[in-house]
């Protein structure tokens, strides 16, 4: 199974940023079409604290092109991770998507924790049936 990783970053207005804390939290991620993978996010402040994502609602939303109002998929997270099974994307075409992260806290603040990111659906040569 393929697991991808990715840091994304809760704009709070910590200054200053600590070293290591992305300042531009975009990944590029591909995964081939009709695969089993996980994504693996972890959401820190600018400041570099861990954000406890037990305490809100992490998405992950993957479009065709950045204005598309709708999503090819989209999935919840259980504390950071999202697991993707091969339906999710068997019936889409190979090429380039975008997707990005929200996280949601328990008051319904919604914060982009990861901004609209290149996504890519590679073509595979054996799909499972």
């Amino acid at each position: 199974m393929l697991v991808l990783e990715v840091v994304g970053v809760l704009e709070d207005g910590s200054e200053p940023r600590a070293a290591g804390v992305p300042i531009n939290p975009r990944k590029a991620l591909s995964v081939p079409l009709g695969a089993d993978w996980t994504l693996r996010v972890s959401v820190v402040t600018p400041f570099g604290s861990q954000v406890q994502l037990t305490s809100g609602a992490l998405v992950v939303t993957v479009k065709k092109k950045p204005t598309d109002s709708s999503a090819a998929f989209f999935r919840a997270a259980t504390n950071g991770v999202f697991v993707f099974t091969p339906a999710d994307t068997k019936n889409l075409p190979p090429g380039q998507y975008v997707y990005d992260i929200w996280y949601t806290d328990t008051g319904n603040k919604r914060s982009p924790v990861v901004p609209l990111s290149p996504f890519l659906l590679e073509a595979s040569a054996t799909l499972p049936t």
